[in-house]
């Protein structure tokens, strides 16, 4: 009967053995903030966590960032810098849609002509987050022309005039300026080379995901992100939210979400 428990015995020992020295593992981890809530462990967006299994020995849990070692120091740094694009993503919080008048923002139209903000006022105004390098986004802003075009056509009923606000997520200037005067109809664009590009997206949650590193990669910025583009953010005169139409997921009748007559700026 013994010899019939033994290895039952031995199966057990061995388990124990194995969650125990998992348990460590964790706990050493843990020991360097790889798994504290405000931070992801995360380099370059991949990371990549493997055992290595050894029949005599311990297993080992290591932790493998884009295939080069684990060196402390690299990880405080990175850390600091996760830190940092997580404060950024706090302060944009308050940020006011009315830095538009600021020095180093400035709204442009179709012509390369500067655009008073205070135009803004009487209608309902969206920022519209898109790439040109983002087939969905080619497909949505057509699907967009097409609402604003038939919106801006019942002026006379009561209807607020609208004005979309063009933030490129595309890669370059060039790049951008080529989207929004190849694929927009007469809406307002942004200044690519503006701080206030880059806050706005931060302010919404709302970017690409080729934009990630420049946002963080750490658990705070996950969880500030509304989402990628396509999106439109229908903002109030103070920088409120409205509505965050997440065209990346719903396409289309993520503009059912807009209603105009609600959501105007006042005059």
């Amino acid at each position: 009967e013994m010899k019939v428990l033994a290895p039952s015995f031995s199966l057990l020992l061995l388990s124990i053995g194995k969650i125990c020295a998992f348990s460590s593992a964790i706990s050493n981890l843990r020991s360097y903030s790889l798994l504290a809530d405000s931070h992801a462990v995360m380099r370059g967006g991949n990371v990549r966590v493997c055992c290595n299994n050894r029949p005599a020995n311990v297993r080992a849990l290591k932790v493998i960032m884009n295939a080069d070692s684990a060196e402390k120091s690299g990880i405080d740094d990175w850390i600091t810098q996760s830190s940092i694009k997580a404060q950024q993503l706090e302060n944009a919080k308050s940020l006011r849609v009315d830095m538009f008048t600021s020095e180093y923002a400035s709204l442009k139209g179709q012509a390369g002509n500067v655009i008073d903000p205070s135009s803004l006022r009487g209608k309902s105004v969206a920022l519209y987050f898109a790439s040109a390098s983002c087939d969905q986004c080619t497909e949505f802003t057509a699907s967009l022309k097409a609402y604003y075009d038939a919106h801006m056509s019942q002026q006379g009923s009561g209807e607020p005039k609208l004005s979309v606000v063009f933030i490129s997520s595309d890669a370059t200037e060039p790049a951008a300026l080529q989207h929004f005067h190849s694929m927009h109809p007469d809406w307002l664009m942004l200044d690519f080379s503006s701080d206030l590009r880059q806050e706005l997206k931060r302010r919404y949650g709302v970017w690409a995901g080729a934009e990630a590193a420049a946002f963080g990669v750490s658990i705070a910025a996950l969880r500030e992100r509304r989402g990628g583009v396509p999106a439109v953010c229908v903002v109030d005169s103070d920088g409120a939210l409205l509505e965050h139409l997440d065209a990346e997921a719903l396409g289309t009748p993520a503009l059912l979400g807009w209603v105009p007559r609600h959501q105007a700026w006042p005059h």
